[in-house]
């Protein structure tokens, strides 16, 4: 812990500074303290239970980001081949043979890599 309690000063309130201050571990140890001695205590019980949610956070919108441009990126394959067998319905076959071999080539690029 980062130093002893401070004398005559209530441990959960101590804990609950600790845990305003993103001293995570601190936290804990004066709960796990306030526990030992009374283990029904709720708010010992609370603020231990906070900061080990807080000190193990994961963020999860870098997860969603991570995925969001997999996705997007196979989306854009698969758009560059519907449009360029589009392309060679409509006569314009030879520039669009080389359009969807080349998507279908990103495609399957993309699809190897997952």
């Amino acid at each position: 812990m980062g130093g002893s309690p401070v004398a005559g000063c209530n441990p959960v309130w101590l804990a609950q500074s600790r845990l305003r201050r993103r001293r995570f571990d601190d936290c804990i140890e004066l709960c796990t303290q306030v526990l030992e001695e009374r283990p029904l205590d709720q708010a010992a019980w609370y603020l231990k239970a906070r900061a080990l949610t807080l000190k193990n956070w994961v963020d999860d919108t870098e997860i969603e980001e991570q995925v969001g441009a997999h996705v997007r990126t196979r989306w854009g394959a698969c758009n560059a081949l519907a449009l360029a067998l589009h392309a060679c319905m409509d006569g314009a076959c030879s520039l669009a043979r080389t359009g969807a071999l080349a998507a279908t080539l990103a495609l399957r690029a993309e699809m190897n890599t997952s």
